[in-house]
């Protein structure tokens, strides 16, 4: 991913903070001299390696788990909140054009196959508990999830590298980046306030005054 050092996070924290909050990913795989992706949610395991490890599972009937092998790097890509940013909300000037404010975490690493059984269970254990904020909690002893689990292939992917950007009108005077703030937060479209609040965190973040 290119990120220009204006739009580069200042942390490891930073990325795996957005992994954690927009789990939802898409896992880019090659075979045959062409990609292949899967969109599905993974889990950050961070005490799992070097760097931690993300867990998730593919259908058995996908072909892409044949791919998630240690020899071949994987690349999972997750999106934070997006929003479409209009020149006019800039002071005038004639270099001003429309352009996208995002958060993106792009993250490469070595897959590997977990043993069906108990690791695979483990894992729906472990997204359930993530995402499912209902109370429910999966019988992994019950017939049903047992027979689920034969279905699907679970896998780890040891995490190398984690590129984080966070467009967020950085290269804009402090004016503009304001004006560019307040007209997202005071929308009604959710990702264009979760650009807000990202937007806010880097301004104070940056006030000497802390």
């Amino acid at each position: 991913m290119y990120i220009p050092t204006h739009f580069a996070a200042p942390d490891l924290d930073t990325g795996l903070e957005v992994i954690d909050r927009y789990g939802f990913a898409t896992l880019v795989t090659v075979a045959d001299g062409l990609p292949f992706a899967t969109h599905l949610p993974l889990l950050l395991d961070r005490q799992r390696g070097p760097r931690g490890s993300l867990l998730g599972h593919v259908a058995r009937a996908n072909p892409q788990w044949r791919h998630l092998e240690p020899a071949q790097p994987v690349l999972a890509i997750f999106a934070g909140p997006h929003a479409f940013v209009s020149p006019s909300w800039y002071a005038p000037r004639p270099e001003n054009v429309p352009t996208w404010n995002y958060v993106a975490v792009h993250v490469r690493g070595r897959p590997r196959l977990l043993d069906g059984g108990a690791d695979t269970l483990a894992v729906v254990e472990r997204l359930t508990a993530q995402y499912d904020t209902s109370g429910y909690h999966p019988d992994v002893e019950g017939e049903t999830i047992q027979r689920m689990s034969r279905g699907i292939v679970a896998f780890a992917i040891e995490i190398d590298e984690v590129l984080t950007k966070l467009k967020l009108s950085q290269n804009r005077t402090a004016e503009d980046r304001d004006e560019v703030e307040r007209r997202l937060a005071a929308g009604d479209d959710d990702d264009a306030r979760g650009v807000a609040s990202w937007m806010q965190r880097l301004r104070d973040a940056a006030d000497p005054r802390g």
